[in-house]
């Protein structure tokens, strides 16, 4: 990395190993973790006061996803394969076949049975947004197909589409002014930005904040959030390493070293938000090699950054 430089800091593993965790989210109301195992078809919960992991396995479908629905305690909005539904879950454990409520909401893609919802994140106005994505590929090959996927808003209980030819939809998130978008599309490997106007996504107008390859940034961007002071800290897949970066100039600010090679998404939580909660993955590998590592797919806080961010926001469904 020629630019930027590593961040003093404290990175801590705090969850078990899981085959691709992803999506964390902070829920300010229950002051817990909410985050995902995609292919372990399960959502998760960690409680940091007392530093236990719970998980709900759906099974059946891959789960990308989870943000509460507001004013609705114990009810979140999940990704179930190419659908979104509702669900009513109590925080603790439990696995496939439980008799949970579970409720439709959206579906899409219906000729595209190789796809599936990956990240998501609501808005300002409390509109989910999620992209989808082809699975079943290597994620360095995919690139030979791109274009398969879109980026959808929720709205009134239907999917629509704000973005085509979408290779691997990831990490999103907005300006507080409400006026632009930050949006990954892993397979061109960098940071782009759009204007967004009245919940629509204003296409002719993305441009690059932040470039991979121009930037000799090992990895590949995933998910990523953004802090207080307007900058965004990104995870680097196959990278081992979160990056901090400053969408107005384009420019590296430092990187936190994460051991795990697939860093998958990051958000900020904890009662003051100065916490950065990282994802990872262990995809490829046994049970035997999970558990021989350790950090692989597991769950890392990271402490000590001196900044702040913004929780995660509940989805308005009335």
């Amino acid at each position: 990395m020629s630019q930027g430089t590593k961040i003093e800091c404290h990175v801590e593993r705090i969850g078990p190993p899981l085959i691709l965790g992803e999506g964390p989210h902070w829920d300010v109301d229950t002051q817990k973790l909410y985050y995902v195992d995609i292919d372990g078809m399960a959502m998760w919960r960690y409680d940091p006061q007392t530093g236990k992991n719970t998980k709900y396995e759906m099974g059946e479908k891959t789960v990308s996803l989870i943000v509460p629905v507001e004013g609705k305690p114990s009810k979140y909005v999940i990704s179930w394969g190419r659908e979104l539904v509702a669900v009513t879950w109590d925080g603790e454990d439990k696995g496939p076949g439980s008799k949970v409520a579970v409720e439709p909401m959206a579906a899409v893609e219906p000729d595209l049975g190789n796809n599936r919802f990956n990240d998501g994140k609501v808005d300002l106005e409390g509109r989910l947004w999620a992209g989808t994505m082809p699975m079943g590929e290597e994620f360095e090959y995919t690139v030979a197909t791109p274009g398969r996927g879109c980026l959808y808003t929720l709205d009134g209980g239907k999917a629509n589409t704000q973005l085509k030819g979408v290779g691997i939809s990831n990490g999103l998130d907005w300006t507080r002014d409400w006026k632009s978008m930050y949006f990954i599309d892993s397979i061109l490997r960098r940071v782009d930005c759009f204007d967004v106007s009245g919940g629509k996504l204003d296409t002719a107008s993305r441009r690059t904040v932040f470039d991979f390859q121009k930037n000799g940034i090992k990895g590949v961007p995933d998910g990523l959030t953004m802090d207080t002071e307007g900058k965004l800290w990104v995870a680097c897949f196959n990278g081992y390493q979160v990056i901090r970066i400053d969408p107005a100039n384009g420019k590296l600010l430092g990187y936190i070293p994460i051991p795990a090679a697939m860093t998958t998404s990051v958000a900020f939580g904890g009662p003051n938000l100065d916490v950065l909660y990282v994802t990872s993955a262990s995809l490829g590998m046994t049970d035997e090699q999970r558990k021989a590592d350790g950090n692989a797919g597991a769950l890392f806080r990271v402490t000590g950054l001196g900044v702040t961010g913004y929780p995660g926001r509940s989805i308005k469904l009335d």
